[in-house]
């Protein structure tokens, strides 16, 4: 997983309008008069969110004709089904069995070596457990 990349991600979808746009290009291209239709908002706003979009790599922009076009980049559907795969799908699953302690807490030499370490202070000396 590419954690930068990811988060560069989710910020460019953290606006409501981009995720629209988003769920509008899911499965096909459109060009801003349709965005701009379907939005019902105005060229400069729609271009705006889509600049932020492309700038992300969320998006990407061909020219159709006089047109110039979006679509979800291919880079962005990887990373976010590697993101699936890797978080969601076994965070869902562990939800649906019920979460389950880590493997570390169930080892108690571990947990023994995280109290000492944590109930000794950073000057060495032992200080009340």
């Amino acid at each position: 997983m590419e954690p930068r990349r990811l988060a560069a991600y989710f910020k460019a979808l953290a606006d409501p309008t981009r995720l629209r746009i988003l769920e509008l290009l899911a499965g096909q291209e459109m060009c801003v008069c349709e965005l701009m239709a379907a939005l019902s908002l105005s060229q400069p706003l729609v271009s705006h969110h889509l600049r932020v979009l492309r700038q992300a790599g969320v998006v990407r922009d061909d020219r159709c004709g006089r047109w110039i076009c979006y679509r979800v980049t291919p880079e962005f559907v990887r990373l976010f089904r590697d993101f699936e795969s890797r978080i969601v799908g076994p965070a869902a699953a562990a939800l649906e069995r019920g979460v389950r302690p880590s493997a570390v807490r169930g080892d108690p030499s571990v947990c023994e070596r995280l109290r000492e370490r944590c109930a000794t202070p950073a000057g060495g000396e032992e200080g009340p457990a």
